[in-house]
């Protein structure tokens, strides 16, 4: 049995790996904002799971968690980044402090436990990161350009880790699934304040699309939860794990194109 370090606990596909991780018989560490929620994770499994209250935008909190968890149940074997939310916007309408709240979630958050954890599983010379991305990290789309531009940037952090690390013994995946059915688009997701009217048709869209969107998508976080279970158990895994029929055609197109300019584009010597 393993132990499993998973931020973003409380729902989506956080909370749906963990119980899945949870009756398999291993220990989750997991990551809550909340006290009441913490504790009630600790009676999930108990000697099993352990819910820690911190908040991956607070170094000395992660650190804490992380140390706190390990004197519980032992160095975390499998590491899991779920913790992030969606902001709505036109490039334009987002300001700094949108820009830096987002990219401070989902990729300053990421890095601040990769960095905590690191230590003891290069001391193991074993161990696993898993990097919950996005399609949203490779293909971009009009309103998402904030939450776009910081899943893309875990995916580059996520390949440079994975060639730094590899050679320890450390294996790196990137999860990027399509439209799940979690509170990414309800009560998650964050809208820019400023809003102008030449984006209406575009970025402005998005803005009504995706709260209705929002518990209907054809994804279930349970397949997503699964199919990173696989991955983990495997023995040669995968640094990029595709999840979702949406998510596999939206990465073929942009593929796709972007073959084609590298095609048309090609300087003749």
């Amino acid at each position: 049995m393993s132990v499993w370090f998973i931020t973003g606990t409380s729902s989506g596909i956080g909370a749906a790996l963990a119980a899945q991780v949870l009756a398999d018989g291993n220990s989750v560490i997991g990551t809550f904002r909340s006290a009441a929620q913490a504790t009630a994770f600790d009676g999930a499994a108990p000697g099993r799971s352990f819910g820690m209250v911190a908040d991956v935008c607070d170094d000395d909190a992660v650190r804490a968690a992380v140390a706190d968890g390990t004197a519980k149940a032992g160095a975390p074997e499998v590491v899991v980044n779920a913790a992030g939310y969606g902001l709505v916007g036109a490039v334009e309408e987002v300001d700094d402090a949108e820009m830096l709240a987002q990219v401070d979630v989902n990729l300053f958050g990421a890095h601040r436990v990769i960095r905590a954890v690191l230590p003891a599983m290069r001391s193991a010379r074993a161990g696993h990161v898993v990097n919950i991305s996005s399609v949203a990290g490779l293909v971009g789309s009009p309103g998402l350009g904030a939450y776009d531009a910081s899943k893309a940037g875990l995916e580059l952090l996520s390949e440079a880790l994975h060639t730094e690390v590899a050679p320890l013994g450390i294996h790196v995946t990137i999860v990027e699934p399509g439209n799940i059915r979690t509170q990414w688009a309800g009560r998650s997701m964050v809208f820019a304040k400023e809003r102008i009217a030449d984006y209406d048709a575009t970025a402005g869209v998005s803005r009504t699309f995706y709260p209705e969107l929002s518990g209907k998508q054809v994804g279930e976080a349970s397949v997503v939860a699964s199919t990173i279970r696989a991955a983990v158990a495997s023995d040669d895994p995968p640094l990029r794990l595709v999840v979702g029929d949406d998510a596999h055609g939206w990465i073929k197109d942009k593929l796709d194109q972007e073959y084609s300019d590298l095609a048309h584009w090609q300087p003749s010597n």
